[in-house]
């Protein structure tokens, strides 16, 4: 229930309302005319329009109070909301039955005052805060290139930064002169349509989020591949389910082609133009040669692209490394060629040797095969699938071989039958021995063959 008592001290008195008042007007210097092509050059010149009055600002007071403009705009309204609280208040004041209906029709018109007031003090505070952050961000150059025109525009003249004349100002002079709806909400005309303060539409940011990822992705892809890795089929998937999420958002993938083109440049081929150019994806989507799926869809396939770019560029730095041949490497290759000569003559199952181009860092193993007139193949151990030499994993070993071993020769075939002894003159009974030996011995190792025929001779030579 109204306490009638204050109405009918607010009646005679017409006590004080709200002050939202205050009048300081800041002098703009003037910024060059600029007539903008596209979306990035008008984003661009309203961006330097308010660069320019931001660097003749003295403090954020002069930005943030009001002009005499504004400050008349909203007296004009409190005073004559001020006219309707004290005609309601004055009626309210004539009732004695506080449950008459038309009694509460007054007082429900006092307390609409009162609400426009205190809403409309709400939206003057968030208004002159938005004023100032939507010029330090454009001082930032935060704002999105990716941004209509429409929307950077009706922005530039709700905040009083807007010149549409060329006369070097702007064209509320800075003010942003603006109506005050019943209720207390704020508007303003913005080429004949009137446009409320919270039902504006802020120009939107750089996804510098995404951009900070992007970098990410393809720092994490190239030094995978400067390591020496395979390309990882997994995460490239992992990648593209990321970029299809992403680019859902229609705000983020508008910023991804406007803003970030320098770090991954949108290009595409004009379907109109099959021979010509490449053109900007951006200019393509603006000008209606694509939609916005298919600006998603060439974007997508750009950032992958990207992605493996970097990979390849790491691997390609890795191999180049991996190519420079210093003095120690040389002397571990010089070393692993004398172990490997001995190894060979050894007949051991394998050496091991670096390769002075494809790995002079990395020590690998070799095998070394016969064929049946005694040529020798060499193949890396991991490669060997089978004894075929025409296979072409084998590969003849000649004198000036890329190893640079000593090129062992032993003639008798793949089994790596020892060579056959020296011929020597025999008798008929020498022969006979020596024939003896070998029948009796069929099937024993080539360690215990050589054994006998070593004894075999010099038992022969012994008689």
């Amino acid at each position: 229930m109204a306490n009638n008592a204050l109405i009918r001290g607010a009646a005679l008195t017409g006590k004080k309302f709200l002050d939202v008042g205050g009048a300081v007007a800041a002098g703009m210097a003037a910024t060059p005319t600029y007539v903008p092509e596209d979306r990035v050059a008008e984003n661009t010149a309203i961006q330097n329009k308010v660069n320019s009055y931001m660097s003749k600002m003295k403090t954020d007071m002069d930005f943030t109070s009001f002009s005499p403009s504004e400050t008349k705009t909203m007296r004009n309204f409190l005073l004559s909301q001020r006219t309707k609280y004290t005609d309601a208040a004055k009626k309210a004041a004539e009732f004695d039955d506080t449950t008459d209906p038309n009694y509460m029709l007054y007082v429900d018109e006092m307390q609409n005052v009162n609400n426009s007031f205190t809403n409309l003090a709400s939206q003057l505070k968030s208004y002159k805060q938005g004023k100032l952050e939507y010029a330090k961000t454009m001082q930032e150059g935060l704002y999105s290139k990716g941004n209509s025109g429409r929307r950077s525009k009706e922005a530039a003249i709700i905040y009083g930064f807007y010149d549409a004349d060329g006369d070097n100002r702007s064209d509320a002079r800075y003010d942003a002169p603006f109506q005050i709806q019943d209720g207390g909400n704020i508007a303003f005309n913005v080429g004949g349509q009137e446009i409320t303060y919270n039902g504006m539409e802020e120009p939107f940011l750089k996804d510098t989020k995404f951009l900070n990822s992007l970098n990410a992705t393809s720092e994490t892809a190239y030094n995978s591949g400067l390591r020496g890795n395979a390309n990882n089929p997994y995460a490239q998937d992992a990648y593209k389910q990321q970029l299809n999420d992403t680019l859902q958002n229609e705000d983020a993938l508008r910023s991804i082609i406007f803003d970030f083109d320098p770090e991954a440049p949108m290009l595409m081929q004009n379907p109109n133009d099959p021979t010509g150019d490449q053109i900007k994806i951006g200019t393509a989507l603006d000008s209606g040669i694509i939609d916005l799926n298919g600006a998603r869809e060439l974007v997508n396939k750009r950032l992958l692209k990207a992605r493996e770019d970097a990979y390849i560029a790491g691997s390609k730095e890795y191999k180049r490394k991996q190519a420079i041949v210093t003095p120690e490497d040389k002397s571990k290759i010089n070393n692993a060629i004398n172990v490997a000569n001995d190894d060979i003559i050894s007949n051991e199952p394998y050496i091991s040797l670096y390769h002075p181009t494809k790995h002079p860092k990395t020590l690998k193993r070799y095998v070394i095969e016969y064929d049946d007139s005694g040529k020798a193949y060499i193949s890396r151990k991991s490669a060997v699938t089978n004894r075929n030499l025409s296979n072409n994993n084998w590969m003849e070993l000649t004198e000036d071989n890329e190893w640079g071993i000593d090129v062992p020769t032993r003639p008798g075939g793949t089994d790596g039958t020892p060579p056959p002894p020296p011929k020597v003159q025999m008798t008929n009974e020498q022969k006979d021995l020596y024939k003896d030996i070998a029948n009796a011995n069929k099937g024993k190792t080539d360690e215990e063959i050589a054994n006998l025929y070593n004894a075999a001779i010099e038992k022969i030579e012994g008689n």
